[in-house]
């Protein structure tokens, strides 16, 4: 059976989200796939494509409604989406945004974004504050998730027990503080301070909004 290029891709994935993008090489890919390096480069000239087409794989499994009449939701929808994109494929967080020669599907895909803010009635230049905005959050978010070493209110506490355990109180009070009436609340969990983060930005991307709607209404009357 002639080697397929997604067989190739999904090979490549698992090995990078086993053990990250540089032990990504031709060599070992052609291992796992169990062919000679050579087979490779009939369908990928270099590692480079083979990460372009990472990153377009990653950008297809986003999944979202691009509504232009409920485009807050639909952003919502795109962001949640392509943080668990983040979450399942760790090697993606660094990846995703660095391509010279990107794939068509990643085009694509940030065709259909900035088409929803344009359809929308946003500014160009609002248009592109809201997409930097938005994907710095993620991305950022997402880096911040998978370093944390802890994720919810058990964790937070073991931790601390460990730290503070020779500090005084007196030492590091405004910490100790937060820490007791929030941290270490039982239902703590660090993965919710994603939803709350998005709601911040898209009510300021909303209001940003709304502001250039009436200024036009103002020139305009």
């Amino acid at each position: 059976m002639a080697l397929k290029k997604e067989k190739i891709v999904m090979a490549a994935i698992q090995l990078a989200n086993k053990d990250g993008l540089d032990s990504l090489s031709m060599r070992r890919l052609a291992s796992k796939l169990k062919i000679e390096a050579m087979s490779l480069y009939h369908h990928f000239k270099n590692k480079d494509e083979i990460l372009n087409a990472l990153v377009d794989h990653a950008f297809a499994l986003i999944e979202w409604n691009a509504d232009p009449s409920d485009w807050k939701q639909s952003l919502r929808q795109r962001c949640h989406s392509l943080r668990n994109v983040l979450k399942q494929n760790p090697w993606a967080v660094g990846l995703l945004e660095s391509r010279r020669n990107p794939g068509l599907k990643t085009l694509m895909h940030h065709d259909q974004m900035l088409g929803l803010f344009l359809k929308s009635g946003f500014s160009y230049a609002l248009t592109a504050h809201a997409y930097v905005l938005l994907d710095s959050y993620v991305y950022g978010f997402a880096v911040q998730e998978r370093s944390l070493p802890v994720s919810d209110s058990k964790d937070v506490s073991e931790m601390s027990d460990s730290i503070f355990s020779d500090l005084s109180p007196d030492t590091l009070p405004h910490m100790i503080e937060i820490l007791t009436n929030y941290y270490t609340k039982p239902g703590y969990s660090f993965a919710a301070e994603f939803e709350y983060g998005l709601d911040v930005i898209l009510d300021g991307i909303e209001k940003k909004y709304k502001d250039e709607k009436n200024k036009s209404k103002e020139i305009s009357s």
